[in-house]
């Protein structure tokens, strides 16, 4: 059976959050393994909300293109 850090090991994803921003990369982080709020984000970017909001989003979405650009489509990840 596969163990979870193995999964992540085999995986492009760490590959690919190095190339984007450290923005991008410390809310990812924050959000998806920290299990930081959006409000708690926003407090500590000293931001709104809705630019967190957004800002998740666009993150997202690059990293997406950035996925199926190295061959990867969402039914092998």
């Amino acid at each position: 059976m596969e163990t979870a850090a193995f999964l992540v090991e085999s995986s492009p994803l760490p590959k690919i959050i190095e190339q984007l921003s450290p923005y991008y990369k410390e809310l990812l982080n924050a959000y998806y393994y920290e299990n930081c709020s959006t409000k708690q984000l926003a407090e500590y970017f000293e931001c709104s909300l809705s630019k967190i909001k957004i800002d998740l989003y666009r993150a997202r979405k690059k990293l997406k293109k950035q996925l199926e650009k190295a061959g990867y489509d969402q039914w092998l990840l």
